[in-house]
């Protein structure tokens, strides 16, 4: 499978101005696959990488794992530097699906966030009431940590744990996301985080 590609055209659009009943991700579809296989010694790693630990058929493993997530099987002793997998998704209304590689700027007219971190990939989404702030959120990828950041919207982002009551983000503080938590937005524009790795 594919590694990280630096190249990739960042901007997604989930539901375009014109027609929010449109079914498709628009053109813009293409994103790197998960990493499969180690990196050949010499061989020049050009996106962000992390400590996996491998099995034999070359999975890519959290370095805490006791056997692979993927197949069951054992994992080698050693952590090696790999390409940073796709660690999860943000899966929207009608099944619409984010990969999380690299960070995303998620708002109804998404622009990149002037910061010292990576250039993030950029999610638009339809709000007709304007609920939603051109730039409303960030999804961070730190190693193996997805988090989520309110971008200081003024009407803010609700995060809904497993169990939970929804629980406002203070704006611009990270809080780390986990396999099935809700996003809400607002506009009706909600997803949540299912982990792939």
């Amino acid at each position: 499978m594919g590694t990280f590609d630096p190249n990739f055209d960042p901007e997604i659009t989930l539901w375009p101005e014109d027609d929010p009943s449109e079914t498709g991700l628009g053109e813009h579809t293409s994103f790197p696959e998960n990493t499969q296989i180690p990196l050949k010694p010499g061989s020049v790693v050009t996106g962000p990488r992390l400590l996996a630990v491998l099995c034999s058929a070359g999975h890519i493993n959290r370095v805490e794992a006791q056997f692979c997530a993927q197949c069951g099987g054992p994992l080698q002793d050693e952590p090696c530097w790999v390409p940073r997998p796709v660690l999860g998704e943000l899966v929207f209304p009608g099944e619409y699906r984010v990969p999380v590689q690299i960070d995303l700027v998620i708002g109804r007219d998404p622009r990149a966030v002037e910061d010292s971190r990576p250039a993030p990939a950029l999610v638009k989404v339809h709000s007709p009431n304007n609920e939603v702030s051109r730039s409303h959120c960030r999804i961070q990828v730190d190693n193996w940590q997805v988090r989520v950041v309110d971008l200081g919207t003024k009407n803010g982002s609700l995060l809904v744990k497993s169990g939970l009551k929804p629980t406002a983000l203070v704006a611009f503080t990270p809080v780390l996301l986990h396999d099935g938590d809700q996003l809400i937005l607002g506009d009706g524009v909600s997803c949540y985080y299912k982990e792939v790795l």
